[in-house]
């Protein structure tokens, strides 16, 4: 944890002047619910690899996270997309409400259509992808890959809603959806590998994520929002609107 601790410089000297514990245990304070929500990432993103050993064995789960390491290769981008255009939207945040969230929208908007053309590519290219990276030895992994990118819209959406969340101070609300998915995950996990194997992880992880990205948060009135802007960046030609605009 970063403590706020002010220096002077005396000559070529630093010399430490004052540490304000105000301010550091401030800072602890507000970063625990985002440490927690690294926590509950960690065990939602691995209960599957771990309940697959449970259940399958090592070469099961050797197969499953072949595919899984691949489709989240690509979500680095909406990473990249968020920290590049949220410092303008969250000038527009001060200048009016209506502009910040119309930024706001566009920017759900550019990462929907990005996942969306991602998925698709992904999706058709499946068998040539696992061959090109792993060899015929992985084929298995091509039906697991295709059902596991299906996540990737709802993962670049949500990429982008945790940043919302965070610049509304609302990462309480956050937690408990991160947490409700998770039990979700593992729930759905314990039911379907069973039955479907590698391919019921799959399907686990797809349905959790759409629960995290859009159903919980359209149950709680404060994340509602979400829900609503996530479903309106579904529609392209509103999204090329709101860019044409803000230019």
């Amino acid at each position: 944890v970063m403590l706020y601790i002010y220096f002077y410089r005396d000559e070529h000297r630093l010399i430490l002047k004052e540490i304000s514990t105000k301010m550091s245990s401030s800072l602890i304070i507000n970063s625990f619910p985002l440490i927690l929500a690294s926590l509950i990432t960690l065990v939602y993103m691995r209960s599957d690899q771990i309940m697959l050993k449970w259940y399958l064995g090592n070469y099961d789960v050797g197969i499953y996270s072949a595919s899984v390491r691949l489709s989240q290769m690509f979500y680095l981008i909406p990473t990249i997309l968020g920290s590049s255009f949220f410092p303008a939207i969250l000038n527009a945040k001060v200048v009016s409400k209506k502009l910040y969230y119309k930024r706001l929208e566009a920017l759900f908007g550019m990462s929907t259509a990005l996942g969306i053309i991602i998925t698709i590519l992904l999706y058709v290219l499946s068998d040539e992808i696992i061959e090109l990276f792993y060899g015929l030895d992985y084929q298995q992994s091509s039906a697991v890959f295709r059902i596991h990118v299906l996540s990737t819209v709802l993962v670049f959406s949500g990429v982008i809603a945790s940043k919302w969340i965070v610049a509304e101070n609302m990462q309480k609300f956050f937690n408990v959806i991160l947490f409700i998915s998770m039990i979700m995950n593992v729930f759905l996990n314990y039911f379907m590998i069973p039955s479907y194997g590698m391919l019921g992880a799959a399907y686990a992880t797809f349905i959790s994520q759409l629960m995290a990205s859009l159903i919980l948060p359209a149950i709680f009135t404060k994340t509602r929002r979400q829900a609503l802007m996530i479903l309106k960046s579904f529609n392209s030609f509103r999204t090329y609107i709101l860019l044409k605009s803000l230019r």
